[in-house]
């Protein structure tokens, strides 16, 4: 007689994930990598340290507790949800 192997499934480790993420106070943001806009931030991972005004119609934050303004589109992704978008 033979003995069947006894397989075990493994659980899928590819997530498809779509959606966006609201970004607030705590949460890190990684600057565009474009040093002629962002010179010495370029490609630096920030922390958002306080929700400003709108700047414009873009959502102004600052980051790291300096006194900069820094709207949405200049960063490339949130560090904490890297796959969602940002809005």
């Amino acid at each position: 007689m033979k003995k069947e192997d006894s397989k075990t499934e493994k659980p899928c480790t590819i997530q498809n994930v779509s959606g966006s993420v609201f970004l607030q106070v705590g949460m890190k943001v990684k600057v565009k990598n474009n040093t002629k806009d962002y010179l010495f931030n370029a490609g630096k991972e920030k922390t958002i340290t306080k929700e400003l005004p709108k700047f414009g119609k873009s959502r102004a934050f600052g980051l790291d507790g300096d006194d900069g303004i820094w709207c949405i589109e200049d960063f490339e992704y949130c560090v904490n949800y890297p796959h969602l978008s940002m809005r």
